[in-house]
């Protein structure tokens, strides 16, 4: 299981070097790192902007990493970071805001100092770098200078040397939409990661007449985006029969797995025609 968490891992975050983002450049614009309990790290990531850029305000800190049913990541304040995989406590930067002229650029530091109980898994947060860029005279207006306000996200993946990962998964709000149609069934249902690190997963749905014989099955991934605990997944899948259903009793079975076929959980839901 270990070696398919390392893989997994390769495939659910990558590097990248130089990311522009919003009209300025970020180098080291994620910070995936292996880390070990009592242990401390650090990150430097460059920022720069172009030099016909405006004069840029910056502002960077450190916020909490949420994730929405469509896998989007955004950050979340420390009040209302709840996670227990939360790197959030144990991480900072420095500077926190700094000024760059057309051209210019800076280094800011990210540190984290690893709890010697931090636990095991993996811990997430989001760097949240934010700008004003001052306005030009195009954009003055009247005696009011108006400023445009970019930013990027940067995701912060620390993998606890040692851990023992646990990838595990539960299906909840398993739903037809109704009304129920003798020529499609379309089936909505949520994932959520119960374990202590992110995967890659994907949802099979069949749906079987009441003899069991199987009429039409489908199946869709996470897509690119890793499910990060302890968030959920929302997926959406339609099952389209050969032939309009005769009446009588149908149930549809779902069964959620990790790309290599590790069944996560499996749900079943019947109805009638």
């Amino acid at each position: 299981m270990k070696k398919i968490q390392i893989l997994m891992l390769l495939l659910v975050v990558f590097i990248s070097i130089s990311v522009y983002a919003s009209g300025f450049k970020i180098e080291g614009a994620i910070w995936k790192e292996k880390v070990s309990p009592g242990g401390s790290i650090t990150k430097e990531i460059n920022i720069s902007i172009d030099p016909d850029d405006a004069e840029t305000e910056f502002t960077i800190g450190v916020a909490g990493l949420e994730q929405t049913l469509q896998g989007i990541n955004r950050p979340l304040s420390a009040s209302n970071d709840t996670s227990p995989y939360t790197a959030l406590p144990f991480i900072s930067v420095s500077p926190v805001s700094f000024l760059l002229k057309p051209g210019g650029s800076q280094t800011v530091t990210a540190k984290a100092d690893i709890p010697i109980d931090v636990g095991s898994g993996t811990r997430f947060a989001i760097l949240s770098l934010r700008t004003i860029k001052a306005a030009t005279s195009a954009e003055i207006d009247g005696n009011r200078r108006v400023g445009v306000s970019t930013g990027s996200n940067i995701p912060v993946v620390l993998t606890i040397n040692g851990s023992e990962f646990l990838m595990t998964g539960e299906i909840t709000d398993l739903e037809i939409e109704d009304p129920i149609s003798v020529a499609n069934q379309n089936v909505s249902l949520i994932l959520k990661n119960t374990g202590n690190t992110q995967y890659l997963a994907k949802v099979k749905v069949q749906l079987k007449d009441e003899k069991n014989n199987s009429l039409v099955s489908s199946e869709m991934d996470s897509g690119v985006q890793a499910i990060v605990p302890p968030f959920s997944r929302l997926f959406e899948l339609s099952l389209v029969p050969e032939a309009s259903l005769e009446p009588g009793s149908y149930k549809i079975i779902v069964s959620a797995e990790l790309e290599d076929g590790t069944v996560l959980d499996t749900q079943e839901i019947g109805f009638e025609i």
